[in-house]
């Protein structure tokens, strides 16, 4: 999972001018088109290393304020449980 998320951000890190109009969003491969949803913690853990790819690749600014957004399958029986988690900053439905 971390592998593809370095290479589809680093393909864009030195193309984009402005930060405040990026949006991130995340799924897992594995759960692309199955109706599969990560547990909260996986989903952390990739939301948590996306913001560190930002903070070595951009600046810490930048990771601390883009919004990074999750999209696989959320439900309202699972909503509750990943927007508690501090790197995930809403959804993609």
């Amino acid at each position: 999972t971390d592998e593809v998320n370095k290479r589809q951000l680093e393909a864009v890190f030195d193309k984009v001018k402005d930060w405040k109009k990026v949006v991130i969003a995340y799924e897992p491969v594995w759960a692309i088109g199955t109706g599969k949803v990560a547990t909260p913690e996986q989903a952390q853990d990739a939301h948590a290393a996306i913001r560190k790819m930002l903070t070595e690749s951009v600046s810490q600014e930048v990771a601390d304020t883009v919004r990074i957004l999750y999209g696989g399958s959320v439900t309202a029986e699972n909503s509750k449980d990943l927007i508690e988690k501090p790197d995930i900053d809403g959804f993609l439905v």
